[in-house]
């Protein structure tokens, strides 16, 4: 039987006892007019209307408590399937993750043997060449020997920074004070970048400290500088920024990280930007946009690991033809006073 004809059976069983109860009332009021004689409602019918009223009260209540237990219900199966729903998206956020990991270290592993094939091919060639000469003159032995040279350099460089990639690995660190380490860096980025790049610098907040090794530091910023100097072609604007900032649980949870303050060191540039498909890769191991033969790829993949390993992020946002802005945080191992 559905809740509808079980509602009409009991609605039908009410108006009876209601009626019932009426007819009561008529027969006490006869029998109260044939003693005396009053005009207007009785005490007999106001104590027999009172119990109708309250069966009435009862019903409409019950109705209500019905709809909204049925509401409840419904609200919970609704929670319920929200809640499965939020799990398999995480479920499925996950196995991406792991996908994508899985992608990258084929790029990575297809990138550094090209790489490496590339370095190799030269010596292998220029050694096999000068073994089959007899009679070679100094400044030819020398030329070819500095191939081999510059070609060895290339590949202890390319190991070096495939090297930075892998994550862990027993290195000392230094608690560093953000902003005065800023202003040595944008002093050695100004000697470097050349006159034609304005450096500024802009400090947000003096609180704030971070633990790493000040060598990887180095490197991390050294590369982005030297991308942002690339960017405007030797002449524009760079500005490196340092701020403490709150990263809340949820923003966490999205960027792999713990929730807590962080120093905030961006680098930007007033260069021609990145396209939708190029900011994607930009951190992406051997991806890179120049033309140069001996560009690697591998500066900003370096910057983004290095910043995982602290236990922070590195990130981008770039539009074409508005410059390119570089976040990296760190995690703030500063002890409130």
């Amino acid at each position: 039987m559905t809740a509808s004809a079980k509602d009409m059976i009991i609605g039908a069983v009410a108006l009876i006892v209601i009626a019932s109860l009426f007819v009561v009332i008529d027969f006490v009021e006869v029998g109260f007019n044939l003693t005396r004689d009053q005009k207007g409602w009785n005490l007999d019918e106001i104590v027999a209307a009172v119990p109708a009223l309250l069966l009435v009260t009862a019903w409409f209540a019950w109705r209500r408590w019905r709809e909204s237990a049925q509401l409840n219900g419904e609200l919970a199966q609704t929670v319920a399937e929200l809640e499965d729903a939020i799990t398999g998206r995480r479920e499925m956020e996950e196995q991406l993750r792991e996908a994508y990991k899985m992608a990258a270290m084929g790029t990575l592993a297809g990138g550094l043997s090209h790489e490496l094939n590339n370095v190799l091919q030269p010596v292998i060639t220029l050694a096999q060449f000068g073994l089959d000469r007899d009679h070679v003159s100094e400044q030819e032995r020398k030329a070819e020997m500095t191939q081999v040279l510059r070609a060895a350099e290339r590949g202890a460089e390319i190991v070096k920074n495939a090297l930075a990639l892998a994550p862990g690995g027993s290195r000392e660190t230094d608690d560093v004070e953000p902003w005065g380490y800023l202003g040595e860096v944008a002093a050695r980025a100004r000697r470097n970048v050349g006159p034609n790049v304005e450096v500024d610098v802009r400090v947000g907040s003096r609180r704030g400290e971070i633990r790493v090794n000040r060598v990887e530091l180095d490197e991390a910023l050294n590369n982005l500088l030297t991308n942002a100097a690339e960017a405007v072609n030797y002449a524009g604007k760079i500005a490196l920024a340092v701020e403490t900032v709150e990263v809340d649980a949820e923003s966490a949870r999205v960027r792999g990280m713990v929730p807590g303050d962080y120093v905030r060191i961006t680098v930007a540039d007033n260069g021609p930007g990145m396209s939708p498909d190029v900011k994607q890769h930009a951190f992406d191991a051997f991806f890179t946009t120049k033309a140069d033969a001996d560009a690697i790829g591998l500066g900003l993949s370096v910057v983004y690991n290095l910043a995982r390993g602290w236990g922070g992020d590195a990130t981008v946002e770039s539009e074409p033809g508005e410059g390119a802005t570089f976040e990296i945080l760190i995690p703030n191992v500063a002890k409130e006073d």
